[in-house]
């Protein structure tokens, strides 16, 4: 049962058909720990199953439990995770980042998007239509004095190299400008994701299941959230759904979504702003820079 939806659901849900529910903790390789039936799911594949995806994700409740699942388990972000991100309350964190994400323009009617954090709450967001990357940088450094931030992330890839080339050269030494290259296969951990951009997306999927990000409302930045897809990869490895085949489906680029992932994907490399002694008197400075929760 690995979609939400669909004539296998209304079946499962209509009393007049018998449902019977197999777990893959009923499989006797589970059961005793070792293979009894050659081929058949074991310890390996349930315990490698809740590392990756969590207990409570649907792609344990369906790939392990044989439940139906609450959302399609290709979806990356739950609907409900989505929703409940939109003008949360922000988390207390130790110190204060202020900086910008920006997806560039690829051209046609594609808009460079501009989101503005502080921390890991969005607090201000801006699309710009019809100007080049040269055109479009001078709201960057505007939107950048705006919320008095000292970092851009943009996206590298294709003609995001003009725009860190532009970026690099008017920026001071109080502005850090951040490369991040979706298309780079340079992860953390090669052995659950094929590129950055996969890692970038999980990464943002931890977010909001952590409740760690606060986003503005915006209806298109819901639709986009909600149509990242997985995509099986050989090895088990973690691959989203690549951006043209999310386009033909909604009709759109996926600004929005990738603004947000570049802002997980690299929330570690922004400097902090301030940190809050008065809180955490006689910390050493390595420790106090550590981006973790209170």
């Amino acid at each position: 049962p690995t979609c939400a939806t669909g004539e296998f659901v209304n079946c499962f849900k209509d009393s007049s058909f018998n449902h019977i529910t197999i777990s893959c903790v009923d499989s006797p390789n589970y059961i005793e720990g070792r293979t009894v039936i050659p081929g058949l799911i074991g310890r390996e594949y349930v315990e490698d199953s809740a590392r990756k995806y969590g207990k409570e994700s649907d792609y344990y409740k369906a790939r392990v439990l044989g439940e139906i699942p609450d959302n399609d388990i290709d979806a990356l972000i739950p609907m409900s995770h989505i929703e409940k991100a939109i003008n949360r309350q922000s988390h207390p964190y130790r110190f204060k980042k202020r900086f910008l994400t920006w997806d560039v323009a690829d051209g046609g009617d594609d808009p460079h998007m501009l989101k503005a954090w502080e921390n890991k709450t969005e607090i201000d967001s801006q699309e710009i239509y019809g100007k080049k990357i040269e055109e479009a940088e001078a709201y960057v450094w505007r939107m950048l004095r705006k919320i008095d931030g000292n970092a851009i992330i943009v996206d590298g890839d294709g003609v995001g190299r003009v725009a860190i080339g532009f970026l690099e050269q008017a920026a001071d030494k109080k502005v850090d400008i951040i490369s991040f290259f979706g298309s780079s296969t340079d992860v953390v951990r090669p052995e659950m994701f094929k590129h950055r951009r996969s890692e970038g997306f999980w990464a943002l999927r931890e977010d909001y299941r952590e409740s760690r990000i606060s986003t503005l409302p915006n209806a298109e930045a819901v639709e986009e959230l909600a149509n990242i897809r997985l995509v099986r990869q050989p090895k088990g490895l973690i691959a989203v759904e690549p951006k043209k085949d999310i386009k033909k489906r909604i009709g759109r680029s996926t600004n929005h979504a990738d603004c947000q992932m570049m802002m997980s994907a690299c929330f570690d490399e922004v400097k902090p702003m301030s940190v809050h002694k008065d809180r955490y008197e006689e910390e050493v400075e390595e420790e106090m820079l550590t981006p973790e929760l209170v």
